[in-house]
């Protein structure tokens, strides 16, 4: 009896770390979130910094969840573009343009930066679908 019973608490906690593992898995969230809804439409956007760090694009973006942003980015210095609520951090070599696409899941107010200036390039507006 006692072994039935040590037997039904071992599969009880399996099955519940499995459950557990497959709701916090990042790829598993990243497949529910792709079909959850299908891109409604991409909105490109350029972006260039100077030397000086004075930012030539517009301040403030607003688009809806669901769209894709894909943003042109060129900096004189060597720098990281962070999105913040979407913890993107891609590398942006000096005088090259960097190409992103960022698929708009989470709605809300979001700084784009170059990380290593704190420097912000514009301010993500995503409103709710």
């Amino acid at each position: 009896m006692q072994r039935l019973i040590w037997g039904v608490i071992i599969l009880v906690v399996v099955a519940v770390l499995a459950g557990l593992w497959a709701i916090l898995n990042p790829a598993m969230q990243k497949a529910a979130v792709n079909q959850m809804t299908e891109p409604a439409g991409v909105v490109e956007t350029v972006w260039s910094v100077n030397a000086q760090g004075q930012v030539d694009g517009p301040p403030v973006l607003t688009l809806q969840q669901g769209q894709v942003l894909r943003m042109e980015v060129t900096s004189a210095q060597s720098e990281e573009l962070h999105v913040h609520g979407y913890d993107l951090l891609e590398s942006l070599p000096a005088g090259e343009t960097v190409t992103v696409d960022i698929f708009l899941v989470h709605s809300g107010r979001f700084e784009v930066e170059l990380h290593k200036q704190h420097k912000q390039l514009t301010v993500l507006e995503v409103t709710p679908k």
